[in-house]
C-alpha cells in the first residue's frame, strides 16, 4: 500500500500533473503549462434536501448530494481526443451525443438527441452527414460554408450558408421540428 502511494506521488510529481479522484481513479488531470491531460468527466451537482420529523415539535433537514454526468472526455495536451461522450445532466443521464475528434483533425459527430450525424473536415470546408426523420433520411452537404439538405435521391430541399457550425445546428432543428415541411412534400410530389 505504501509503495503504490509513494508511485503515485512521485508519478503526480514527476509529470507535475494535478488531478482529482473520483472511486480510486485519477481524472480531471492538468499538466504544469495548464493543460488538460487524460480523462476527463464534468458532473451537475445538485443538493436534495429532505425534511425528517421527529415526534411533534421537532425537524432536521438532511442534504444529499447527487451527481449527474454531463460528459466524458479525453484530453491530449489540451485538446480534445478519441471518443467524447455527453450526457443531460440529470438523473436520466441519457446519451446525447458522442463526438469523436480523429488523428487528423476531422471530427465525428453522432447526435442521439437530434437524430443527425455529420462528419466535419477539420478546416471546416467540408460537412457531410444524414438527418434521420421519422419516414426519411436526409443528406446534409456543406462546401465553403453553403449547405444543401437532399433526398437520398438526391432532389434539393434547401440551401442556405452559415457563418458557424451552430447556425447548422440550427437548421437540423428546424428541419426536426417540421419547419421544412411544405418544402418537402413540393420536392417529394416531384420524385419519380
Amino acid at each position: 500500500m505504501l509503495l503504490s502511494i509513494l508511485l503515485i506521488t512521485f508519478s503526480l510529481t514527476t509529470f507535475g500533473q494535478t488531478c482529482a479522484r473520483d472511486n480510486g481513479k485519477l481524472i480531471n488531470c492538468i499538466d504544469q503549462a495548464g493543460l488538460r491531460q487524460g480523462y476527463w468527466e464534468t458532473k451537475h451537482q445538485e443538493i436534495i434536501s429532505t425534511t425528517e420529523h421527529c415526534f411533534t415539535y421537532c425537524s432536521r433537514i438532511i442534504n444529499n448530494v447527487a451527481e449527474y454526468m454531463i460528459s466524458k472526455e479525453w484530453y491530449l495536451d489540451g485538446e480534445k481526443t478519441g471518443i467524447c461522450e455527453y450526457y443531460s445532466g440529470d438523473k436520466e443521464e441519457a446519451l446525447i451525443k458522442t463526438i469523436e475528434y480523429l488523428a487528423n483533425g476531422d471530427v465525428i459527430e453522432e447526435n442521439k438527441k437530434g437524430n443527425y450525424s455529420l462528419k466535419i473536415k477539420a478546416d471546416s470546408t467540408l460537412i457531410q452527414g444524414s438527418v434521420y426523420r421519422e419516414n426519411d433520411t436526409i443528406s446534409v452537404t456543406c462546401i465553403n460554408n453553403n449547405c444543401h439538405f437532399k433526398t437520398l435521391q438526391g432532389l434539393q430541399l434547401i440551401q442556405f450558408d452559415i457563418t458557424d457550425i451552430y447556425a447548422l445546428e440550427y437548421e437540423i432543428t428546424s428541419l426536426q421540428m417540421h419547419y421544412y415541411d411544405a418544402e418537402i412534400r413540393k420536392v417529394k410530389a416531384r420524385e419519380p
